[in-house]
């Protein structure tokens, strides 16, 4: 039940990652979440107490002994209590109404951190055709990159070099234990072309890691020059980055570490960092303001340090459970695909490969506790007992399957009205690029009644604040401004919404309101 939709996940995302909309990401998680939905609802169908097969670990009680496997429900358990805690950040959260589309990319990934632990053996090996699909597809879009765009960075179809060094640290120790030599091949070429420092500090890791297994000390000596290659690849790789990537790193993670220390409990919710960290960038700024180029070439999205990130973002309860769990994933995951988990954690310490969903997508799928029996729970078990039996079908299965049931509608309707509001939006922005300043108002104003944001209401503050000029209307530019204030209350980080706010109260030589708005975003912007 889960490999179908698990195998389009793997297969797809990564190759669909540049094209990724609203409207697409959300047919993902649907995919993720109502597989996952309909397998935990086979399961209870089955009389279990629980998601777990036979000799697996899971929740509930085991159907063959009646008795609690504790080891694996702590390690789902924390799951659940990671994924409700960023729930709560991103609810707490003072852009909220910014952030929450992309929560359910963080939500996707627990998913499948728990659920892929629950495919069989046979499973495993149709979901790692999907990685290899994926993995020769983004190949080949590379060779396209390299050689016909001559492209100065190749990304493949993710977000850049950085990005892609990422994907491939984590498939290349895969495509060795397959034996498809062709493709580590092609994944080691790719790999050098990124040019990415967090790409080789990973491969130094990994290789580090394997020469050091304590089982195989006696044979350290054998690694010694495969330990000494990926060093000097690292300090080669090091020698080339240009001296201003490391201080825009070293801003970056500044800023985040300002945004942890303001909400050290929630932070700030999943995603935040792009809107709130300009707030944080007082040194940044300083530099920026003197060269225009400079402030180009530090912006980012991302914190360049995936820790750091998901610590801003969700608070230091969800990081510790988060952290831990994955340095647990590595401590039981045997195989190379162990050290595909340690380069990809080793990557995260200096980049942001994980902020990816596609990445972060494939890492929790790999990272997914082993379990040894991993049968469907749709195939008839043995029953446990009418007493047991009955516990199952009046606790489980009317109580969870209503409430989930609920809650997806509730999701689903509100991805329905975003995306709507999407479309209203983005014709608006084509009549007012035409110039069609009153049509282009009339739309924003209905995008803004299907769903209320900060993006259309500063967009109405603009027209109103133009069309206040044409009109001389002095009632238009406080129109403009009444806008302006509630995109602030939305997203109290836009740069932008004040410096046009303080535009307005300017023109309509409104000195107190234009202090008190100034002393406003001291308090805000550090």
């Amino acid at each position: 039940m889960l490999v179908l939709p698990f195998f389009s996940v793997l297969a797809l995302a990564p190759v669909l990652q540049g094209l990724f909309d609203f409207p697409l990401q959300t047919a993902f998680q649907a995919v993720i979440f109502f597989s996952c939905l309909l397998w935990v609802l086979s399961a209870l169908r089955h009389n279990y107490t629980g998601v777990r097969p036979p000799k697996a670990g899971g929740f509930g009680i085991n159907p063959q002994s009646t008795v609690f496997d504790l080891h694996f429900s702590i390690v789902h358990t924390a799951v659940i209590a990671a994924a409700a805690l960023s729930f709560c950040s991103m609810m707490a959260s003072p852009v909220r109404a910014l952030i929450w589309p992309e929560w359910g990319n963080l939500f996707a990934g627990f998913l499948l951190f728990i659920f892929s632990g629950f495919l069989s053996p046979e499973d495993k090996k149709i979901t790692n055709l999907a990685l290899r699909a994926a993995a020769w597809a983004m190949a080949a879009i590379a060779v396209v990159q390299i050689f016909v765009l001559k492209s100065p960075q190749i990304s493949g179809s993710l977000t850049n070099p950085n990005a892609l060094a990422l994907f491939v640290v984590m498939v290349l120790p895969l495509a060795v234990s397959w034996k498809d030599w062709w493709l580590a091949g092609a994944m080691l070429v790719i790999l050098v072309w990124t040019r990415s420092m967090g790409a080789a500090l990973a491969l130094t890791a990994a290789v580090g890691l394997y020469a050091w297994k304590p089982h195989e000390r006696a044979e350290f000596k054998k690694t010694i020059p495969l330990l000494v290659l990926s060093v000097i690849a690292l300090a080669l790789v090091i020698s080339q980055v240009p001296p201003q990537s490391f201080v825009h790193r070293l801003l970056w993670w500044k800023s985040a570490f300002l945004m942890f220390l303001d909400r050290p409990l929630f932070g700030f919710g999943h995603a935040a960092f792009t809107f709130v960290s300009p707030a944080y960038g007082g040194a940044m700024s300083v530099v920026a303001s003197s060269s225009p180029h400079l402030q180009q070439a530090m912006g980012s999205i991302y914190a360049h340090s995936y820790y750091l990130e998901f610590l801003a973002e969700n608070g230091i309860f969800c990081a510790a459970l988060w952290f831990g769990l994955m340095g647990y994933a590595v401590k039981k995951k045997t195989g190379l695909a162990k050290y595909s988990l340690v380069a990809a954690l080793a990557h995260s310490v200096i980049d942001f490969g994980l902020s990816v969903p596609a990445n972060f997508w494939i890492f929790c799928c790999l990272a997914a506790p082993e379990h040894q029996g991993g049968a469907d729970p749709s195939r008839p078990q043995e029953h446990r007992g009418a007493e047991a039996q009955e516990r199952a079908m009046g606790r489980g299965r009317l109580l969870f399957p209503a409430a989930t049931c609920v809650i997806a509608a509730a999701w689903l309707n509100l991805c329905v009205t975003h995306n709507t509001a999407l479309r209203e939006r983005s014709r608006a922005a084509a009549a007012y690029a035409e110039g069609k300043l009153q049509d282009s108002r009339n739309k924003f104003t209905k995008a803004l009644e299907i769903e209320n944001g900060p993006a259309p209401l500063e967009a109405l503050g603009k027209i109103d604040y133009r069309l206040a000029f044409e009109r001389k209307d002095r009632g238009m530019l406080f129109s403009s401004a009444v806008f302006f204030e509630r995109a602030l209350l939305l997203n109290p980080y836009s740069a932008s919404a004040y410096r046009d706010l303080a535009g307005v109260y300017r023109a309509a030589g409104e000195d107190k309101l234009l202090t008190d708005l100034e002393e406003r975003k001291k308090r805000v912007f550090k």
